[in-house]
């Protein structure tokens, strides 16, 4: 028995989890396991495997149209994943075969994946989509993102943000001072802090941050440190 067919056995007895997915028949969202399993640990996708373990299988004549179609999947992937597609008769000896859709995913390397622009991650037995912390997670892990663009965890806009501190920076940097209520814009125009999720948070590399534990007030911008 060859390395799939016996990863095939396992699955069959021990049921859907973490690294096994059944599914009945082709499904287009099957892109979002493929990108789930990637994203966790790797695993094996069966398709012709209903949820009770029951080998369905597939129809001979559309198996490797389907396979084609995966694999077509595959390119809404971002980066890429190189799964390893197989049509396979099972049970491997006897009468009464059918074909099945076996897909096997590697773990993706230390890699942030994303299917059609999002990342999904794999739950027990379940696919879901990455929360903003374990995205950002993931990319600090893969290296997609720096230091300069994570979130400053310490910063409180309400009581840190000084837009007289802004203003004095944007004077010293010869740049138009806000007007009309401006300075609440302006971090967010000059890309050094976020808005979303209903609330503002300051990036690593830039921000008006003003501690009483710093041993002067400092205006944290994009590119260094500027005492005002």
């Amino acid at each position: 028995m060859n390395d799939v067919a016996s990863r095939i056995k396992d699955a069959l007895a021990s049921g859907e989890g973490k690294c096994v997915e059944f599914k009945a028949k082709y499904v287009s969202n099957i892109g979002h396991s493929i990108c789930s399993f990637a994203n966790t640990a790797g695993g094996l996708i069966l398709v012709g495997i209903s949820d009770s373990n029951r080998v369905v299988g597939i129809k001979a004549e559309k198996a490797n149209k389907l396979k084609s179609d995966i694999q077509h999947l595959l390119q809404n992937c971002d980066p890429y994943i190189d799964a390893t597609i197989e049509v396979i008769l099972w049970p491997p000896h006897g009468e009464d075969r059918k074909y099945i859709l076996a897909i096997t995913v590697e773990e993706g390397g230390g890699k942030l994946h994303l299917y059609n622009g999002t990342a999904y991650v794999r739950r027990g037995a379940s696919n879901g989509t990455m929360t903003p912390a374990e995205i950002v997670d993931a990319a600090v892990q893969s290296g997609m993102a720096n230091f300069d663009h994570l979130p400053c965890e310490e910063f409180d806009y309400q009581t840190d943000f000084d837009p007289d501190k802004l203003s004095a920076f944007l004077t010293k940097a010869k740049l138009k001072p806000p007007v009309n209520g401006g300075e609440m814009r302006a971090p967010e125009n000059l890309g050094v802090i976020n808005k979303g999720g209903g609330s503002t948070s300051l990036q690593q590399c830039g921000g008006v941050v003003l501690r009483q534990r710093f041993k002067q007030n400092i205006l944290a911008y994009r590119g260094g440190l500027c005492p005002v």
